[in-house]
């Protein structure tokens, strides 16, 4: 979608504690921009009306984790549903000081350490009971209704941009997923539910900090493993794993790569509406990734 300018005069002015001497646009995501202020807070501007809610969801997410947690993440200061600076308001949350994890340009040590540090991370946020207050903003997976709606819709989405035999291919394999009770069958935690590995922080190496929680929810614990496995390979995921404590990490590679193609279909069904381009480029890229190990 085309980007607005947000009137960062009418945003000061509805926040006269804080003086806007550097503005910096830090990311964007499907959903809302991430401006950081004086290198010290980051306003989150929704994209749509709609987008509202991952606002609210992450601010009391992080106010309730933030104590608990072995890493930092940010610390929610306000949100405001309504203002003068932008269509769909903004929540304000301190920055998180690092760069997104580069595997590949860390020592084995650091490596090591890492994969410690994000199991230990995940074991803890996956052990914390959500109050009644967070229950109440929580969304709740149904990774079965979901995928489900996927491949009903990817029917007349995707399956036509592919050869016959590709889309047989494809349709068999998530109809094989979505029959399995086993992929289903999990104890609902707090998960953050878009661990990408620009959402982890390092600083020299070492793993200081996680943001963007605006997709936290109730759901499969495994899940929050799923873009370690696609962007930083099943090894350095199996070392989470084990240092997390999770009973079969070998199955559960085994277990994110069949799911992970639902995650194409999705980003090729939604990205062009909702996304970035080159989230529908790196979906289709990714399918026929997919289909060539399937092929192996």
């Amino acid at each position: 979608m085309n980007k607005q300018s947000p009137n960062w005069t009418h945003i000061q002015s509805e926040n006269p504690g804080l003086h806007f001497d550097h503005i910096a646009l830090l990311g964007e995501g499907w959903g809302s921009w991430a401006y950081g202020i004086n290198h010290a807070w980051v306003f989150k501007l929704p994209k749509r009306a709609g987008d509202w809610d991952e606002n609210i969801t992450e601010q009391a997410v992080l106010a309730f984790v933030q104590p608990h947690l072995p890493l930092t993440v940010p610390k929610p200061m306000l949100h405001r549903p309504t203002s003068a600076g932008w269509p769909h308001g903004y929540a304000v949350s301190t920055i998180v000081q690092g760069q997104p994890i580069d595997l590949p340009h860390m020592t084995e040590v650091q490596k090591a350490a890492a994969a410690q540090a994000l199991g230990n991370f995940l074991r803890t946020l996956h052990a914390l009971q959500p109050d009644d207050a967070l229950r109440a903003v929580l969304p709740r997976a149904d990774p079965l209704g979901e995928f489900q709606d996927l491949v009903e819709l990817a029917e007349t989405k995707v399956f036509p941009q592919l050869s016959t035999h590709t889309a047989k291919q494809v349709r068999t394999a998530a109809h094989r997923y979505l029959a399995d009770d086993a992929n289903f069958h999990y104890r609902p935690a707090l998960i953050h539910g878009d661990l990408h590995h620009e959402h982890i922080l390092t600083q020299d190496g070492v793993v200081t900090g996680i943001i963007d929680f605006g997709d936290a929810q109730l759901g499969d614990s495994d899940w929050d493993f799923s873009d370690f496995l696609l962007e930083l390979g099943a090894e350095f995921t199996t070392a989470c794993a084990r240092a997390y404590g999770h009973p079969d990490p070998q199955g559960l590679i085994h277990k994110l790569w069949r799911r992970s193609l639902f995650g194409y279909l999705h980003d090729i069904m939604y990205g062009p509406e909702f996304g970035l381009p080159e989230d529908v480029e790196g979906a289709w890229a990714g399918l026929q990734e997919w289909l060539r190990q399937a092929g192996e």
